[in-house]
């Protein structure tokens, strides 16, 4: 049986690195051009909506959680769990919003701004998939 859990979640390591390559893979295929396009109208979404992006995605966290905890809790529980995961949805959806205007803006705008960042990235999206296909190609062995 770990024999078998270990294939399992080596092949889930497998796929997860293959769809992680494309990503590496996107800034190549996407060019300087929309790269850049891509960077003005982040910062013009961010700047014109940033708090209802935060109300977007903490509403529709606290929608599942909700559900969630409705579903899942027990009856005596449910108001206790429900703050609680309705203050991790905010929190969740703040931090979301956080590390897309401090990480992605730079990064985006790294990969639009430098042809080596851009090879690099699709260096290591060759790398990622390789890796991918080897494990998943000896995982049927």
């Amino acid at each position: 049986m770990a024999h078998h859990e270990l294939t399992d979640w080596l092949n889930r390591i497998g796929i997860i690195l293959g769809f992680l390559s494309f990503w590496f893979a996107a800034p190549e295929f996407l060019g300087e051009e929309r790269l850049k396009d891509g960077e003005w109208r982040l910062s013009k979404l961010l700047a014109e909506h940033g708090s209802n992006v935060v109300m977007v995605l903490g509403s529709t966290g606290a929608a599942i959680a909700a559900v969630a905890t409705l579903f899942f809790c027990k009856p005596g529980e449910i108001w206790t769990n429900l703050a609680k995961f309705l203050g991790a949805a905010f929190l969740a959806a703040a931090i979301l919003v956080f590390l897309v205007t401090a990480v992605l803006r730079k990064l985006i705008s790294a990969l639009a701004n430098s042809d080596r960042a851009r090879m690099n990235s699709l260096i290591v999206a060759a790398v990622l998939l390789t890796v991918s296909t080897i494990i998943q190609l000896a995982l049927t062995f």
